[in-house]
């Protein structure tokens, strides 16, 4: 069996087997734009790459069956943000294409359609992070690689515009990850990386201002995942990559973290992190033998094979 490498920023992949999803599916990905809308039970799933190209393609969720978005989307990319909005829909922005950056905005509906936003907005970058502030309505995003260098500057979406919010705070940075934490009502910021190593500071944004956090946790990483558990009461952090791919799983919780679970499926390239009321899960990124197709959940304190869409 022919074996291909693919290198994804500071990840050297190799895949030692076919990658094809089932009929119906979407098909093993790197670095996917994935989030849930809770209130809707959707689960969007937008673009990434395999080992040859950036994707396109757009899935969503819903009644426990996988549904291809057909007619205009983005253009295919990888490396980019998709949140939740508060018009009841999603989020993207940015993204890597082999001819450079994406600096565009497209929202995809409640009808399952997207739509390219003409409002101004940050310059073109990849490996930025984006989260839905739902206290406030607000789309926050951070950093990310521009195209002079990294970027360290905040901006918030408002539902109609992108609004600039800062340049103080966390120093530049890329592949970091961003959750609201609903408990707390701040948007919580982990890792990335800058210059030749991994980041392990954290800091919140209450709105206004960033501060950083003094607390001992995860170590320094970058294309990692992080989302909120209302289950937990506080933000999940799992994986990432460090000199080789991590599988532990932090809680942030109280401003404080605590390690749920020392090793798992060791996945990094910024996979999707899901919680849902059966459990944690992560699906995409890619682990020793290239990019997955298969999600895993996080219950009663182990990892089993299990579809994110059920």
């Amino acid at each position: 069996m022919m074996k291909r490498v693919a290198v994804f920023g500071s990840l050297v992949i190799l895949a030692i087997a076919p990658l094809w999803a089932q009929e119906g599916q979407p098909a093993a990905r790197n670095s996917p734009g994935l989030a849930l809308q809770t209130e809707r039970g959707v689960i969007a799933l937008y673009g990434g790459s395999d080992l040859s190209s950036q994707l396109d393609d757009t899935w969503l969720c819903a009644d426990g069956r996988w549904t291809r978005v057909e007619g205009p989307s983005p253009p295919a990319r990888t490396s980019h943000a998709l949140s939740v909005d508060s018009n009841g829909g999603f989020l993207l922005f940015g993204g890597w294409f082999r001819g450079g950056r994406h600096g565009d905005s497209w929202i995809l509906g409640a009808d399952g359609k997207w739509t390219q936003v003409e409002s101004p907005g940050p310059q073109p970058r990849s490996a930025h992070s984006m989260a839905f502030d739902s206290r406030r309505g607000r789309v926050v995003l951070f950093g990310g690689a521009g195209t002079d260098g990294l970027l360290g500057d905040t901006w918030e979406w408002d539902g109609s515009a992108w609004h600039s919010r800062s340049t103080a705070g966390p120093s530049p940075r890329r592949n970091h990850a961003l959750a609201y934490d609903a408990a707390k009502g701040v948007v919580v910021l982990f890792g990335g990386k800058a210059g030749e190593g991994p980041l392990s500071d954290t800091w919140t944004w209450n709105g206004e201002a960033w501060t950083e956090v003094q607390a001992e946790g995860p170590s320094g990483r970058d294309h990692h995942a992080m989302t909120f558990s209302a289950a937990l009461g506080g933000v999940v952090l799992y994986g990432g990559w460090s000199e080789g791919y991590l599988s532990d799983l932090w809680l942030w919780k109280e401003s404080g973290w605590r390690l749920l679970h020392e090793e798992g499926p060791p996945r990094a390239g910024r996979p999707g992190l899901l919680a849902r009321e059966e459990g944690l899960f992560i699906y995409g990124g890619a682990g020793p033998e290239g990019p997955s197709a298969q999600a895993q959940r996080f219950r009663d304190g182990a990892w089993t094979l299990a579809p994110i869409c059920h």
